[in-house]
């Protein structure tokens, strides 16, 4: 079996992480500190409650 490269580019992997890494820490300081720990706590709520509706 020979060396192929990888489905996807590590760069591509690392923005995905980075970016995972990042919102998670946002979300986990909403919970934390609640809505007012950032000015756009609301708005970001609303995305999420609208991106997440077909499961709600």
């Amino acid at each position: 079996m020979s060396a192929e490269h990888p489905p996807y580019s590590q760069c591509y992997i690392n923005t995905w992480t980075i970016l995972s890494i990042v919102v998670a820490l946002v979300l986990f300081s909403m919970f934390v500190f609640g809505q007012h720990f950032l000015a756009a706590g609301h708005i970001v709520w609303d995305l999420i409650r609208w991106i997440f509706s077909p499961i709600i």
